[in-house]
């Protein structure tokens, strides 16, 4: 078995054993650490099937995985979300609405930017673009920042305190990251000893 898929896919199951734990399955609007630990187990379990479908791994699927991983994080958060607060209204707090469904989604899909770019980042490393890779990461980190700010914004819900949760939480998502980085980036599948061979320069 490819090991990148195998330790994206081990790391995924693992934080969503540890979301599970925490209330990630039940935390209503919140997306405090259980909810994101949540989401990122899904970034890296929907990574690990792009990295057996897409082969050889071009930039071109890089970007296809970022945005398989973002509509995956989208769908499982709506689906976790209305479980939560729309099958069952909730004693207290705001009942759920299709706006607020939404922009909590969006917010999340943003915030977790910064993982799913690191496994872009990795097929440029692997291509020896390090420079381009690095520009990558810094433009996943402000992107996945500034637009979970400009949701919460929208939302009216934005202050300094909101700001730098929102900065924190990106930083950690950055953190995870380095996980599909080094993965794709210097990891071999594994398979046959050496797998420079399945990856290509073009777009």
């Amino acid at each position: 078995m490819d090991r990148r898929v195998l330790v994206l896919f081990v790391a995924g199951v693992g934080l969503l054993l540890i979301a599970a734990n925490r209330g990630g399955l039940s935390a209503g609007y919140r997306l405090g650490m259980g909810a994101i630990l949540l989401r990122i187990g899904v970034v890296y379990l929907a990574l690990s099937v792009a990295t057996v479908l897409l082969r050889p791994l071009t930039v071109r699927d890089g970007i296809q995985s970022v945005v398989v991983a973002a509509l995956a994080v989208f769908a499982v958060g709506a689906v976790v979300m209305y479980a939560d607060l729309g099958v069952t209204s909730p004693e207290y707090g705001t009942p759920l609405t299709t706006g607020a469904l939404v922009g909590t989604q969006v917010e999340a899909v943003g915030l977790t930017l910064p993982v799913s770019i690191g496994y872009l980042a990795g097929v440029y490393v692997r291509q020896n673009n390090t420079q381009r890779a690095k520009e990558i990461l810094l433009l996943g980190f402000i992107v996945g920042w500034l637009g979970s700010a400009v949701v919460v914004g929208v939302r009216g819900q934005f202050n300094g305190i909101y700001n730098a949760v929102l900065l924190l939480t990106t930083v950690g998502s950055f953190v995870f990251g380095l996980l599909p980085l080094v993965v794709i980036g210097w990891m071999g599948a594994g398979t046959e000893g050496h797998d420079s061979s399945s990856f290509k320069t073009e777009l």
